[in-house]
């Protein structure tokens, strides 16, 4: 009677433990899904501040852009357009949710790259309507991509 009942005692102290077992795996589970969901969060906002920092870097070299323009500086346009376009070479590779803002910011990307062009076949680009509209255009696209990840964070 006495080894019955422990064997009936270990059966429930097995069962028990083997309740408590698949239930701290399901917590590790839950723990590890969460972490893995932070660090995917995390990669995403590191991603889009790397993005709102290419921006502003064009932003800056727009300004710079501007001020070469004036002064004829075609050996600084040229810089300034070379670091234009790879600001915006890294926010179309960087930005996977570009969806329709892809074509416009190829199209800003081959706007620098024809001014930039211009000036190294010393054909020069002066501060003409045309050249400041194209200008104004890259700006615009570089606001409107950084209020866009902005209101998504």
């Amino acid at each position: 009677m006495l080894s019955a009942l422990s064997g009936h005692a270990g059966l429930i102290i097995g069962i028990v433990g083997f309740a408590v077992t698949i239930y701290q795996i399901r917590a590790v589970k839950t723990a590890t899904e969460a972490a893995q969901a932070a660090i995917h969060d995390l990669k995403i906002r590191i991603r889009h501040y790397d993005i709102i920092q290419d921006c502003t870097n064009a932003e800056s070299f727009l300004k710079e852009l501007k001020v070469s323009l004036d002064a004829n500086n075609m050996r600084d346009c040229i810089r300034f357009l070379d670091d234009i376009a790879t600001a915006l070479i890294n926010v179309s590779e960087r930005w996977d949710d570009l969806e329709n803002d892809r074509l416009i910011v190829e199209d800003c990307i081959g706007r620098v790259q024809m001014l930039s062009h211009a000036c190294a076949k010393n054909q020069g680009i002066e501060s003409t309507p045309k050249t400041l509209d194209s200008i104004r255009d890259i700006h615009r696209t570089l606001v409107k991509i950084r209020m866009k990840i902005q209101k998504e964070q």
